[in-house]
């Protein structure tokens, strides 16, 4: 998850999207993703990976983060 929020935080919403689905798409090729499960554990890893950009100054990010957390929150 966390690779993902980093290209979340570094690619505008068309790239991302790519990439978020084949990731996805693979990952579930071999594992099972359970919707709830995932829902439950974003934002709390949403921010410790905020908490670490700022602890080691990583403070800037694309202006499309936000759209693009919406797409890891939609994993259904």
């Amino acid at each position: 998850i966390h690779f993902l929020l980093f290209w979340a935080s570094e690619y505008n919403s068309d790239k991302f999207k790519f990439i978020f689905e084949q990731i996805v798409s693979t990952y579930r090729a071999k594992r099972m993703i359970n919707p709830l499960e995932w829902e439950l554990m974003i934002p709390e890893v949403i921010v410790k990976f905020d908490s670490r950009r700022r602890k080691f100054g990583k403070n800037q990010t694309h202006p499309d983060i936000a759209k693009n957390r919406e797409f890891l929150r939609n994993i259904i």
